[in-house]
């Protein structure tokens, strides 16, 4: 019944229309006066406005999308501006504009100081033939989204008449994971000798010398020390430091975990586009390994649009998978490049997260360790406690993260970050 009347709700709204016409009509005729006839004729307009708004087609109203910020980190605010024009000076009293977000947009997080979202407007458009309406969206969350279509709704003065259409106007955008300055943080680097990583990956540094040795079959004899091979009367080789490089692997930890919330993963995705975007900026080639059901791993690169290609990726990625990531992640340690530094963020601190850690201290590696706990009054296990002083025992960087202002880490003497 309702989906009857919607149908054909604008002829019965004329049908409607001319019936009270013809009872103001019968009342002038019979009853005659000025009174009665002032009434038929002030009834006239709104006959005639009524038929003209019954044939006026809301198609002559085309709608566009314009989101004015390019890119966009979670946590900002978005501005949507809907411009809105026609071909006919039709006069409309009043027009309804509404953008159709999506659930993720309507039920982001709140803060004290966000705006209700308001993309809905009323105003007069009259004879105009364009018109704006502006809204903000503020707290913006991370993520990938797609806004497919606007509503706009109008009618005569009196309600007789209402119109609605449906306009496909789709748009789509990425909000960023949130990207904070690290002050003085720096990748982790290991090398013998103190020296910073050089960017030949996989060449020896023949102008540092460490040491000597008895030569071996299949040295080069550019390698041979000829004032200690004449001193000693035997071939002895020169030792150059290890080969070093400047790469940089962020490893994220996507699966479910019984501590976890959405809540630390979207700290967690903002720890890897900062630590990532510094250690780009710092002149490292840094790849991505996101843990999960699904698992992915980003090439290491140091190309300006890089970064992108990370943030991308940390935008669209999500929490799955009920595996432990140790596991998921020793099947990638043989695509890492020697003596790769490591930065690794997980809400895991086990038996099986050290043993993954010492196989990576094990191979040469550096490795930042980015514990993400829940904040509050949660306070460390004794177990937690053993193992990080057992990592820290190694040369391991170890930081425990439990407030969203994870950047305080980076601060002198600072281990833990807190509120």
């Amino acid at each position: 019944m309702k989906k009857w009347l919607a149908k054909y709700r604008t002829i019965l709204s004329v049908i409607w229309v001319l019936f009270l016409f013809m009872i103001a009509f019968v009342y002038a005729m019979f009853q005659g006066g000025f009174v009665s006839w002032f009434v038929f004729y002030s009834f006239l307009p709104v006959l005639v406005y009524t038929i003209a708004m019954a044939s006026y087609s809301l198609k002559d109203i085309d709608v566009r999308r314009v989101i004015k910020t390019d890119a966009l980190n979670a946590g900002e605010t978005m501005n949507v501006t809907l411009e809105i024009s026609r071909k006919r000076s039709f006069p409309l009293f009043y027009l309804v504009i509404e953008d159709q977000l999506p659930e993720a947009l309507l039920q982001r997080p709140k803060s004290e100081d966000a705006p209700v979202v308001q993309p809905k407007g009323l105003f007069s458009l009259n004879f105009q033939k364009r018109a704006g309406y502006d809204y903000k969206i503020a707290n913006v969350p991370r993520g990938e989204y797609t806004l497919e279509s606007v509503m706009v709704k109008t009618g005569d003065i009196f309600g007789f008449i209402q119109k609605s259409r449906t306009i496909r106007v789709k748009d789509e955008f990425i909000v960023y994971p949130q990207v904070k300055e690290l002050g003085g943080w720096l990748p982790p680097h290991q090398s013998h000798g103190g020296k910073h990583r050089s960017n030949n990956r996989f060449e020896f540094d023949i102008t540092s010398v460490s040491s000597v040795r008895d030569y071996k079959p299949g040295d080069r004899l550019s390698w041979l020390d000829w004032k200690t091979t004449a001193k000693q009367n035997k071939l002895v080789t020169k030792e150059f430091e290890h080969p070093l490089n400047r790469d940089v692997v962020v490893v994220l930890d996507g699966t479910y975990h019984r501590d976890g919330d959405e809540s630390l993963f979207e700290r967690a995705t903002s720890i890897a586009a900062s630590t990532a975007t510094k250690a780009l900026r710092s002149g490292s080639s840094v790849g991505l390994l996101s843990v999960g059901r699904n698992s992915r791993l980003i090439q290491m690169n140091d190309y300006a649009y890089h970064r992108y290609t990370i943030l991308n990726h940390l935008a669209r990625v999500h929490r799955q998978g009920n595996i432990h990531p140790a596991g998921e992640i020793r099947r990638y340690l043989s695509q890492f490049p020697p003596q790769v530094s490591a930065i690794l963020i997980s809400q895991r601190m086990d038996e099986h997260m050290v043993g993954l850690l010492y196989d990576f201290h094990s191979r040469g590696m550096a490795v930042d360790f980015f514990f993400n706990v829940s904040g509050g009054q949660r306070s460390l296990t004794d177990y937690e406690q053993q193992h990080i002083m057992r990592l820290r025992s190694m040369g391991l960087m170890v930081h425990v993260i439990d407030h969203e202002a994870f950047d305080a880490v980076v601060k002198a003497g600072v281990d833990r970050a807190t509120s």
